[in-house]
């Protein structure tokens, strides 16, 4: 986190960021709180911004599953035995879906209340998403339905990966023929093959 311009140092902002989460039963490593809820992945991203005095958080979430059958597919199923929160950081991981963004202005006085309130908004958003999204069937419809799907690189991986692993071979291999056609060009490299071709070798097996 970036340091604050509020006479308290970055430091013990960092602190009781970490420690509220903490009691309201998220863990917390570096910048971001994680926690795992029915077999999906939640994880807050928080930064401070010192130019604006204040606290930004962004909420995103996907299924452990995909995460495994990406693992799978580009041979690195050594990474299934990793820590929970190596799904948040870690550098071959598919990032998840992000749900929604908060702003937070820092005033010294009511800080710890201001940042009580903002978990307690984050926590009810996600107990929405709980109970909104509780197959991966669920989790493939919410990227569908997001507006900006078509032009996010992110979604697309996840959304390729998800078919799969939901067995949707014929739907997971459209997405990718159409890649392959426009010349997109993955952000996983490995060797001589990149996501799409190790996606296509993992499904033609199944």
């Amino acid at each position: 986190m970036s340091k604050s311009p509020s006479k308290l140092k970055d430091e013990e902002i960092d602190k009781k960021i970490k420690a509220l989460f903490k009691e309201s039963k998220w863990k917390f490593k570096s910048f971001f709180a994680y926690k795992e809820i029915n077999g999906f992945f939640f994880d807050v991203i928080v930064t401070t911004w010192s130019k604006t005095s204040s606290i930004s958080a962004t909420l995103f979430f996907k299924p452990l599953s995909v995460d495994d059958t990406f693992w799978e597919i580009v041979g690195l199923t050594e990474n299934k035995k990793m820590p929970l929160s190596f799904r948040g950081e870690g550098a071959f991981t598919l990032p998840g879906i992000k749900i929604s963004e908060y702003k937070l202005a820092i005033v010294e006085e009511k800080l710890l209340e201001d940042i009580k309130s903002l978990i307690t908004v984050i926590n009810n958003t996600l107990n929405d998403i709980v109970n909104k999204v509780k197959t991966l069937g669920d989790f493939i419809k919410y990227i569908e339905d997001k507006p900006d799907r078509e032009h996010n690189l992110l979604y697309r991986d996840l959304l390729i990966v998800a078919y799969i692993t939901n067995n949707d071979i014929k739907m997971a291999m459209r997405l990718v023929e159409k890649e392959i056609q426009n010349k997109s060009i993955s952000r996983f490299q490995f060797g001589d093959k990149d996501f799409f071709d190790l996606a296509i070798d993992y499904s033609l097996m199944r």
